[in-house]
């Protein structure tokens, strides 16, 4: 009796379960297309509207939900259209899901994307021989409203003009996480040395935590990359009003007392030096560290063995180098915070660096693409 009551029960608690799931799914169903509605402007865009408020009604507009019908055009950097690009699409729909579609350009460099019903959209464009662009959105081509109440996006012929890479050689990368402390060794990091009295451009960075009671950057070992922070009394001396920087993600805040109040890098070794490369205005926005491209054939002069490091006014700082008979470019992110031990009253700072060699000795700094570059 015992075995026939266990047979009969088994299927009734499966049918709790579903009988439990199914309310809540539909209820989740009709919430999100409900908070969808919600989400989308009932107003088109002015066309009367200042560049800011333009800004704040395109990122209103362009919630959640969006039908597209967009056209692109891609160009290389002699002004010709690319033929044969690849557009590489990643949707999200609010029936469809997550998926992914790949087209090429035209004759013309053209391409078209025409989807409805969009919760997510972005798409990266490369082409043989030149740089990509990826992660490109659509929120500020939003042109109208649909009959449904969603944002649309139909700009058209938008132009898209690839970097072509030109002889680019490949280079030496080094990731250096540099530290300075008032009342402990520094951390630093060493790119080359010298073998039989010449200089050996390393595989890797060979790493040095030393004391520097009463010594200066002088006293380093060559080829070396370090941070340096100004100091009083044996402490750093802080920022003493907030900075306020526009990001590529947006404002970005600290608060007075939170950085360095003057910060240095520097290069060890007679004839090693650093030059700060100032951004152009033309340059095209894109996240760090791209601009790195652009830096395409290092100075012949000009470098100095400490260059001061301004914190307040971009979010990442780009440079060239000379070290040793090699050439190379480098950035860093802004915003090295200052911070005390709890242990100690030690305080220091910290800096990761990147930097790209070109073992060749030219001064070709063109680098091939590579990820994150």
């Amino acid at each position: 009796m015992q075995h026939r009551t266990t047979r009969v029960t088994m299927p009734w608690r499966s049918l709790c379960v579903v009988g439990f799931l199914t309310p809540c799914l539909l209820f989740g169903g009709w919430f999100w297309q409900k908070k969808a509605k919600q989400s989308t402007p009932a107003k088109p865009i002015p066309a009367n509207l200042t560049p800011e408020q333009r800004k704040e009604a395109i990122k209103l507009f362009s919630s959640f939900i969006r039908d597209i019908d967009f056209t692109g055009v891609v160009y290389g950097s002699d002004g010709k259209p690319l033929e044969h690009a690849k557009v590489f699409a990643d949707i999200r729909q609010s029936r469809r899901g997550d998926y992914c579609e790949t087209q090429y350009t035209d004759a013309n460099g053209g391409f078209h994307f025409q989807y409805r019903n969009n919760i997510g959209f972005e798409f990266q464009i490369s082409a043989p021989g030149y740089y990509g662009k990826k992660h490109l959105r659509l929120n500020e081509h939003v042109t109208g409203q649909t009959k449904r109440g969603h944002a649309f996006i139909g700009a058209k012929d938008v132009r898209y003009v690839l970097e072509k890479v030109g002889p680019a050689k490949p280079m030496v990368k080094m990731e250096l996480p540099l530290e300075f402390h008032t009342r402990r060794p520094w951390e630093m990091w060493q790119a080359a040395q010298e073998k039989d009295g010449e200089p050996i451009l390393l595989r890797r960075p060979a790493f040095h935590k030393l004391d520097m009671t009463g010594k200066t950057p002088v006293d380093l070992p060559h080829f070396c990359f370090y941070v340096r922070a100004e100091t009083k009394d044996g402490h750093i001396p802080a920022n003493t009003k907030a900075v306020v920087r526009e990001e590529t993600d947006g404002p970005r805040s600290f608060r007075a007392g939170q950085l360095p109040n003057a910060l240095y890098l520097g290069i060890t070794g007679e004839g090693n030096g650093i030059r700060i490369w100032n951004v152009p205005p033309d340059t095209p926005k894109c996240r760090k560290p791209l601009p790195l491209r652009f830096l395409k054939e290092a100075p012949k002069d000009g470098y100095t063995p400490e260059v001061l490091i301004d914190q307040t006014h971009s979010s990442a700082t780009y440079f060239t180098f000379k070290i040793g008979p090699w050439y190379g470019k480098g950035w860093f992110v802004n915003g090295c915070l200052r911070s005390t031990s709890e242990l100690d009253e030690d305080e220091r700072v910290k800096l990761r660096v990147v930097i790209l060699i070109q073992p060749d000795r030219t001064r070709n700094i063109r680098h091939p693409p590579m990820s994150g570059f």
